[in-house]
């Protein structure tokens, strides 16, 4: 049975408080902690022990669990009236404020043996808990409860403290507004903590162990969310909420870490952690805004973009709509706005290359979304990620990098990533051509440096977007492409049918590599032959980046044409060691020979490559003996004027006879460029050499039997030829001696490539 609790207003006796201020904190705690009168500490605990739980307003009354937090709703719990100045020190100030507890309430509830708390434990609905000033404004520290704790649509007017606390139920803040931090050190909840809809101004959690889930959607963490060796066995869920960082350290998360919708304005930092399952749909950073100041007419700081816009208006933009909210919101435009004051109180404002805003929490140059030397055991689903917006239609060159990089993290199961959304601004519509291109491109960096996955899934359609890449040491058994479509609530979801990705997609993915590095080919090429698909463009492209570093360190005006390689303007020719220092003639005549060592080897390697793609493709030597002999042909033809020739023959011709006239063909060049196979004999015994007979030459006619001009047959026609000059001989014999050199070239790089073949 179910009763109704009549109001506690007429019985309770509120003893008014006269507190001199000792100086305000930042927000609330200008009020020192109240009183409460021993008969509305009783009703509490009657109410209590029957199973139901407090509304602190419009009044405090006792209703059954489950309806005091659509009163307090009512009641403008716990934002407030909009017109409202949102300064709560004035409820803790008077007396008759029915909303208003001490700090201790929560302890003098467990610490009293009269009455026993029914199962359900304490339920205390939208309260405003009150402090002294630099005390906590709800302190629980050191508590041991038998149930759950629930201060659901509550103001925790300064900061809450519970260190070392224990819990044997739920914790609950839902919709619960807390002006400074949480202090949740070396604490233990057997059950789940629920903080959805919640604001507070920090979050620190340390050695601190929930054995169900951690709910905190739809929520603001003004400052930094630090969670360092905390332990969910469930799921942390931090969908559509908003923090300046989030910084999640050597923490063990059981069930999905869920980050979709999530807004930082400075940084995510989640490092050597293990997790179950990543889900990070639509995360992303906020958005360039601009301030005006005497000191600085246009200063560019970081603020939010999704979680205070939008219709309809997200549940963060109404908090930050709030009077209370406004207030933190407004010191802290302040304090960006006059980087002179703020630099005078803290040196890490006074450096103009850190992003403005984040000099307190990420305090850095960069956007960063980090997630290093992290396990994930089942997937990571980075999807349609939100680059920081700029202040303007594209970035410009002030415009913060935003760097994604994933650094040492291992994922047991699939790594689906998707680095831009499909409605993507018009940054990422931004093309090649575009003259703003190059610089909208360096302000977008994915990061991937020992990454490890044992499947590597992406729709590879981001390759023409403006971002670069840095990638080494990847390391992935299968690659797939799909398009993704994965959540925290639908799971590692595509939304196509899977397929092996191009040589194509990934050669031009790779294209956007600046890393000195061709190992992620090589990670490519393994994933590509263990699904039975050849990988050979990717292996020539790989011995191409290897052979342009390594030339490049000889001459560096070629580093710019190196595919997949970017190094840095003025760096030094060579800046590898090269062994213990030397000097003396004994150093210079070993640095000269090492020097001559490394050039012709780098000549011998793009001479292979040239010829047959680093011996991936010896059928390649092929076309290039073709290709030599048709510009001999062509050069014998028509630049030396030489068409045929007349072999050596056994006896002396007789009166009148024509000679015996050969064509220079190609057959003739080949058998000459590679002599070992010696196809005619007649090849080799040259005694005359034939040039076209000229129009006059022709028109004249032999002078007599046996005389040129001499017929010749080729291609199925009749070319009428005379006899070169004696000295064309030689100079037949002297080219065709060039292109016995060019066949023995030919003839080592295809031996070359052949074993380099059955070697690879």
């Amino acid at each position: 049975m179910t009763c109704r609790w009549p109001s506690w207003t007429g019985i309770l006796a509120i003893s008014a408080v006269n507190a001199t201020l000792a100086g305000p904190a930042a927000y609330g705690q200008g009020a020192p902690s109240p009183d409460l009168p021993d008969s509305a500490f009783q009703a509490i605990l009657a109410c209590l022990a029957l199973g139901h739980e407090i509304v602190m307003a419009p009044r405090l009354d006792c209703v059954p669990r489950n309806r005091g937090g659509a009163i307090a709703a009512k009641a403008h719990m716990p934002l407030g009236e909009r017109e409202g100045s949102g300064d709560w020190d004035p409820v803790c100030r008077d007396a008759n404020d029915s909303r208003r507890l001490p700090s201790n309430i929560i302890k003098r509830i467990a610490a009293q043996k009269e009455v026993t708390i029914a199962p359900s434990g304490i339920r205390i609905i939208g309260a405003v808990f009150c402090g002294g000033p630099r005390a906590a404004a709800l302190d629980l520290v050191g508590l041991d409860l038998n149930y759950s704790l629930v201060i659901d649509r509550s103001v925790v007017n300064g900061f809450l403290d519970a260190r070392n606390i224990r819990i044997r139920g739920d914790f609950s803040f839902e919709n619960t507004v807390i002006l400074q931090n949480l202090r949740l050190n070396r604490a233990r909840v057997e059950g789940s903590v629920y903080a959805n809809n919640s604001f507070m101004d920090e979050l620190f959690v340390n050695d601190t162990q929930v054995n169900g889930t951690w709910w905190h959607k739809d929520s603001i963490v003004f400052s930094d969310a630090s969670m360092v060796r905390a332990n969910v066995s469930g799921d942390l869920n931090m969908s559509n909420s908003a923090f300046t960082r989030l910084w999640l350290q050597s923490s063990q998360i059981a069930g999905t870490l869920g980050l979709d919708d999530t807004e930082a304005r400075c940084a995510y930092h989640l490092h050597a952690n293990t997790v179950g399952y990543l889900a990070a749909n639509r995360t992303g950073f906020g958005i360039v805004k601009t301030a005006a100041s005497g000191d600085h007419p246009s200063l560019d700081y970081a603020w939010w973009n999704r979680a205070v816009s939008g219709s309809p208006k997200p549940d963060t933009q109404q908090m930050m709509e709030s009077p209370a909210i406004r207030r933190i919101a407004d010191a802290a435009l302040a304090k960006i706005r006059n980087p002179k004051a703020a630099s005078a109180n803290d040196p890490r404002h006074a450096n103009p290359r850190r992003v403005r805003g984040c000099e307190d929490t990420s305090a850095s140059e960069y956007l960063e979304f980090y997630v290093f030397d992290t396990n994930v055991q089942a997937a990571f689903c980075l999807t349609s990620f939100v680059w920081m917006a700029p202040k303007n239609a594209l970035p410009d060159s002030e415009h913060p990098i935003s760097i994604v990089a994933l650094n040492g993290t291992k994922i047991s199961g699939n790594l689906i990533i998707d680095l831009w959304a499909d409605e993507s601004s018009e940054v990422g519509k931004l093309k090649k051509e575009d003259k703003n291109y190059r610089l909208v491109r360096a302000k977008h960096k994915f990061e991937a440096i020992g990454l490890s996955t044992a499947a590597l899934i992406s729709d590879f359609s981001d390759n023409a977007r403006p971002y670069f890449i840095y990638v080494d040491g990847l390391k992935f058994e299968r690659v797939h492409k799909a398009k993704p479509a994965c959540t925290n609530v639908s799971g590692a979801k595509l939304a196509t049918q899977v397929e092996l990705p191009s040589t194509d997609d990934v050669l031009h993915w790779l294209d956007k590599n600046e890393a000195p590095s061709s190992q992620p080919f090589m990670a490519f090429v393994a994933a590509f032959e263990q699904a039975g698909t050849s990988a050979t463009p990717l292996r020539v492209q790989q011995k191409t980046v290897d052979l342009c570093e390594k030339t490049a360190r000889w001459f560096s005006f070629i580093t710019w044409q190196c595919r997949g390689e970017r190094l840095p303007s003025g760096s030094p020719v060579d800046s590898s060691p090269r062994g213990p220092p030397q000097t003396g003639a004994v150093a210079a005549v070993g640095e000269m020979f090492s020097g001559t060592a490394e050039l012709v080897t780098i000549a011998y390697q793009w001479t292979l490559f040239l010829l047959a793609d680093h011996g991936m493709r010896p059928a390649k030597v092929v076309w290039s003996v073709g290709i030599a002999l048709l510009v001999f042909l062509g050069w014998f033809w028509f630049v030396l004027g030489i068409v045929g020739f007349e072999p050596k023959s056994e006896g002396n011709p007789l009166p009148g006879q024509l000679p015996t006239l050969w064509p220079v063909t190609l057959l003739f060049l080949f058998d000459r460029m590679i002599p070992a196979y010696k196809i005619r004999d007649e090849h080799y015994a040259i005694t005359r050499v034939y040039r076209k007979a000229t129009a006059a030459e022709i028109h004249a006619g032999p002078l007599e039997p046996g005389a040129p001009p001499y017929p010749i047959r080729y291609l199925g026609k009749t070319l009428l030829v005379w006899p070169a000059a004696d000295g064309d001989v030689e100079k037949a014999e002297k080219w065709l001696v060039v292109l016995r050199i060019i066949g023995v070239v030919f003839t080592i790089f295809l031996l070359a490539a052949i074993n380099a073949l059955a070697s690879g």
